[in-house]
């Protein structure tokens, strides 16, 4: 399992510096990655795709290459347990950007085995069968409190309904 430990967005400018959260003067945006192999597994190689959101929380494109998610792969060998930290440099040309997210991301580990996943992590079918439990818990959790909220406002209402309908009766 690979999972991205951290990530930015901005520009480096000439002397190195890193200026976050802004577009250079062509418009262009990078992101910084660093990612972390969990796995018991050697990563052969990895891609990560990125999406880009404007102000409006709309998805925009890139000016230059007319898409909107984009990709960066790494063929470095990441060995278990073992974090490797990259720049993507100009993943998109859009004065407009304000927010950039994980789309998914795809992993090829060293016996040509393969796993992918959208957003942050990626898990493997027994990872996935243990979140899939926990996530039946947390909606069957879900459905007992609404069932409990339900019940209270039936009795807290039930004291109040015979009293509203006496005093309907006198008017």
């Amino acid at each position: 399992m690979i999972r991205v430990n951290s990530f930015t967005w901005g520009y480096q400018d000439i002397h190195d510096e890193w200026h976050y959260f802004q577009a250079d003067s062509a418009g262009g945006i990078s992101v910084k990655y660093s990612v972390k192999n969990w796995g018991p597994k050697p990563v052969k190689k990895y891609t990560i795709y990125f999406k880009a959101y404007n102000g409006a929380d709309e998805i925009v494109e890139c000016t230059a290459r007319h898409r909107s998610i984009a990709g960066v792969s790494s063929a470095d060998c990441v060995e278990k347990d073992k974090t490797q930290s990259r720049l993507f440099e100009n993943a998109w040309y859009n004065h407009s950007i304000r927010r950039v997210e994980i789309d998914h991301i795809d992993v090829v580990y060293t016996d040509n085995t393969t796993e992918s996943c959208i957003g942050n992590y990626v898990l493997n079918e027994e990872e996935q069968k243990k979140q899939d439990k926990i996530n039946k818990k947390v909606k069957k959790g879900c459905l007992i409190w609404f069932i409990i909220t339900v019940i209270i406002w039936l009795v807290i209402l039930s004291f109040f309904i015979p009293s509203l309908i006496k005093g309907m009766s006198y008017m």
